[in-house]
């Protein structure tokens, strides 16, 4: 589970072929990226409203599976539930990012009377 990976990593044990941990190709996807970049500054109260997803890699594996199973609401999740949770963020923030409500100058701009 993703919960038992995160343990595995605290504690600095390699993993055999029955432990899998998450792949590191999938934490460098985009669907990770953007879903574990926006958690991060939500976390740390980042004004999201100044940050947009540029499909840059950053933080680790290690990191990312804590924030996840943190924000995810499930009781230790399995992969799947985690992945599921992952692409229906992935999908909502990419939406938002895409809007043009995302985007206060912008509509501003069009808009009077909208906060910009």
């Amino acid at each position: 589970s993703p919960y038992e990976a995160q343990q595995l990593m605290k504690s600095g044990q390699k993993s055999g072929p029955e432990k899998h941990l998450m792949d590191d190709e999938e934490f460098r996807s985009s669907i990770f990226q953007r879903v574990y970049q926006y958690l991060r500054r939500h976390i740390a109260k980042y004004d999201l409203d100044a940050f947009s997803f540029t499909g840059s890699v950053e933080g680790n594996v290690s990191d990312c599976l804590f924030l996840l199973l943190t924000a995810c609401g499930v009781q230790n999740p399995s992969w799947l539930e985690t992945r599921n949770f992952v692409m229906f963020l992935n999908i909502q923030l990419h939406s938002c990012q895409n809007s043009v409500f995302f985007h206060a100058n912008a509509a501003s701009e069009g808009m009077r009377g909208l906060k910009g």
